[in-house]
Order: C-alpha cells, then sequence, then structure tokens
C-alpha cells in the first residue's frame, strides 16, 4: 500500500509540473492579475470625430510585477467643452484585432496642455496613462485610438500613430500625415514686421494627397503663448494665407531654456488636401501677431506643390 500511494502521489506531483509547464505561463500571465494592469473592457465604439485633441507623450516597454508590460502616457482633450468627470479608453485596431483597455488614471494634471493648447484653465487634468500587459499583444502593428465620455456624450477619435510589437517590444512608429483638413485660408491683412520671427521646419510632406507641413516658430524675446502663426504659400505677386494647428513643444522651451521664455506652444502644424491648392513652386513663408506685435519671413524652404493623377 505504501508503494502504491507513493507512485500515486508521484505521478500527481509530474502532473503537476507537467500543467504548470504548460499553463504556468497563461495562469501567471492572464488569470493573475495585478493591480496596476489596465483591464480590456466591452464597449461599442462610437462613430469617429474631430472632438478630440489626442496626443501620445511616451510609449514604452515597462514591467508589471513579475509581468512584461507597455506604458502609454498622453493626454487628451474635448474641444467643445473640458470637465472634470470623463472615462478614458485605450484603442489598439490591427487588420485582425480590436482591443479596447479602460483608463484608470484618466485624470492626470496637465496645466502644460492648457496653456500650450490656450484652453481657459479651469480643468487641467487632460493626462492620462496606463500600462497594458505584453502577454496578450500579438507580433503585430496596431493603430491607437481613444474613446472619452463625459456628462457631454461619448467620442471616439484615431491618432496618426501606431504601435509595433515585437518580441515583446514595442515600438512607436512615426506619424503620417492626418487625413482631415488642419488649415485654412484666411483674408488677412499682413503687417509691417515689428519683431524677428525664430523657426525650424521640421517637415514637409506630400502623400496621403495633402501638403503637410510641421515645425515650430516664434517672435524673438516673446513667449508663444498667445500668438498666432499663419503659413504663407508665396508664388510671383500672389500670398495665400493659412491658419495653423497649435502642436505641444515643450523641446523647444527646453532647447532655448537659456532665454527664459516659454516656447511650449510654438509648434504647427499646416495640412492642406492638395485638390485645393493651386500647382506650382511655392516660397514658404511665416507670419505671426502677438499682442501687437508682428513677424513676418520668408523660410529657406520651398513648395513644389503637384496635384495626384
Amino acid at each position: 500500500m505504501k508503494i502504491k500511494k507513493a507512485v500515486v502521489i508521484g505521478l500527481s506531483v509530474v502532473l503537476l509540473v507537467v500543467l504548470y509547464l504548460l499553463f504556468g505561463s497563461y495562469i501567471s500571465n492572464v488569470m493573475i492579475k495585478t493591480k496596476e494592469e489596465a483591464r480590456l473592457a466591452e464597449i461599442t465604439l462610437p462613430a469617429e470625430s474631430g472632438n478630440l485633441e489626442f496626443y501620445l507623450d511616451n510609449v514604452k516597454s515597462t514591467n508589471l510585477k513579475w509581468k512584461n508590460a507597455v506604458l502609454i502616457q498622453g493626454w487628451v482633450f474635448n474641444k467643445k467643452a473640458q470637465v472634470e468627470k470623463r472615462k478614458l479608453y485605450l484603442v489598439l485596431k490591427s487588420k485582425q484585432n480590436t482591443f479596447i483597455y479602460s483608463i484608470d488614471k484618466s485624470n492626470v494634471p496637465r496645466p502644460d496642455v492648457t496653456l500650450g493648447m490656450h484652453l481657459d484653465g479651469k480643468v487641467n487634468s487632460h493626462g492620462f496613462e496606463l500600462k497594458i500587459p505584453s502577454y496578450g499583444l500579438k507580433e503585430d502593428t496596431c493603430s491607437i485610438g481613444i474613446v472619452l465620455e463625459d456628462e457631454t456624450g461619448s467620442y471616439f477619435t484615431m491618432s496618426n500613430k501606431s504601435l509595433f510589437v515585437s518580441n515583446g517590444n514595442v515600438t512607436l512608429l512615426a506619424a503620417t500625415p492626418e487625413p482631415r483638413a488642419v488649415s485654412n485660408l484666411v483674408t488677412l491683412g499682413l503687417q509691417k514686421p515689428t519683431k524677428t520671427i525664430k523657426y525650424f521646419i521640421d517637415k514637409i510632406d506630400q502623400s496621403n494627397n495633402s501638403l503637410t507641413i510641421m515645425g515650430w516658430c516664434y517672435l524673438d524675446g516673446l513667449d508663444a503663448a498667445g500668438q498666432k502663426a499663419y503659413v504663407l504659400l508665396k508664388s510671383n505677386d500672389k500670398v495665400a494665407i493659412y491658419d495653423v494647428e497649435t502642436r505641444l513643444r515643450k523641446d523647444v522651451t527646453k532647447a532655448f531654456s537659456n532665454t527664459g521664455l516659454n516656447l511650449d506652444s510654438s509648434g504647427f502644424l499646416f495640412q492642406v488636401p492638395l485638390k485645393g491648392l493651386d500647382t506650382g513652386n511655392f516660397q514658404l513663408g511665416l507670419y505671426i501677431t502677438r499682442v501687437g506685435e508682428t513677424g513676418n519671413i520668408n523660410t529657406d524652404k520651398k513648395v513644389n506643390i503637384v496635384r495626384p493623377k
């Protein structure tokens, strides 16, 4: 009897070891949750809208106690109304799958966003942060989106960035031009400049049937907060003036820290469908107004606009 009992115990131990080897990873990574990890959510995605301003600050590999994970940080706000109470969900979409994660840290203080995006200052909690276990992420490329729910409704938008997952590592892929127009042709009397413009053009791109120009600019000696910037396309005696979308550029403030200026809102994005532009060669200019001061400059860039066939 003792021998038989020992055999049974031995077989049981072997069985437990085999089960652990087969299912231990699944149990520890999927069945046993950590307090900090984002949970999958079952919600119906609303139709995409242009109500949200959404930006990703940081995406990198990290740890959740015994688990490998992806840390995602950024900010988002409702353009029409910023309210204290809100729910956020992160969306990862690939060709095969759509994963939706609840964001518990959905109201991280971000006064820099309030200042840089010229918001009213009553609400500063635009930031968010979440950690997603890597175990459930297949090797794939996922577009990143976000859902915001508040007292005014439910809103959904996709970003222009993607997440590439491979061997447990994550990479935030370079931004691609947004398909929507963000700039509009405006009628504006150009005033004689009173200040010099400091600028840099990061990108000029014609793809996805749009002309996209990204960079930063500000009036020398003045904070960028409160400024209005415009892109000028000049050809012969004609000048087309377009407004731009302000982009947060804390890196510019850091780069020129010796000036003591706040240049967080010096970034800009110009984007217009090619079908709405005249073809030909254009000199790229910049125009800025801020509290009675103005600047007007021809940059060192030229744009050859070619419409798609």
